[in-house]
C-alpha cells in the first residue's frame, strides 16, 4: 500500500511541476481561487508523502522539502512567458505541505488512541 502512495507522490510533485511552470497562455484553471489551489496542491502532495514515506522521512523533513519544492517552482516562472512568481503563492504552498503532514499526524494519532481503547 504504502508503495502506491510513493508513486502517487511522485506523479503530484511532477503535476506540480507541469502546472506551475506551463506558459501563461496554457494555464488552465479551476473555479477556486490561485491560492486555494495552491494550498491543496501542497496539502495533497505532502498528506500522500507522509502515508508514503512517513516510516523513513520525518514529517517536518516532507513538509520542508515540498516548501523548498514550492520555492524553487515559484522561482522557476521566471523562464516561463505568461507566469510571474509571487511570494504569496509560495506562502500558501507551504501552509498547505504544512497542513497535509499535520492532518496525517493527527489521523495516525486518533486511530493510534482508538486502538488502544478497543477492549
Amino acid at each position: 500500500m504504502e508503495r502506491l502512495f510513493r508513486w502517487l507522490t511522485w506523479a503530484c510533485i511532477g503535476l506540480l511541476a507541469i502546472l506551475s511552470l506551463t506558459p501563461g497562455d496554457y494555464m488552465v484553471r479551476t473555479s477556486a481561487p490561485g491560492l486555494l489551489e495552491h494550498f491543496i496542491a501542497y496539502l495533497g502532495t505532502s498528506a500522500l508523502a507522509s502515508i508514503g514515506y512517513g516510516r523513513w522521512v520525518s514529517s517536518l523533513q516532507i513538509a520542508g522539502l515540498l516548501s523548498g519544492y514550492a520555492a524553487l517552482l515559484e522561482i522557476g516562472q521566471n523562464g516561463a512567458p505568461g507566469r510571474h512568481p509571487q511570494f504569496i503563492d509560495f506562502a500558501f504552498g507551504v501552509a498547505g505541505a504544512a497542513a497535509g503532514v499535520v492532518l496525517i499526524l493527527l489521523s495516525r494519532s486518533a486511530l493510534d488512541t482508538k486502538v488502544l481503547r478497543r477492549p
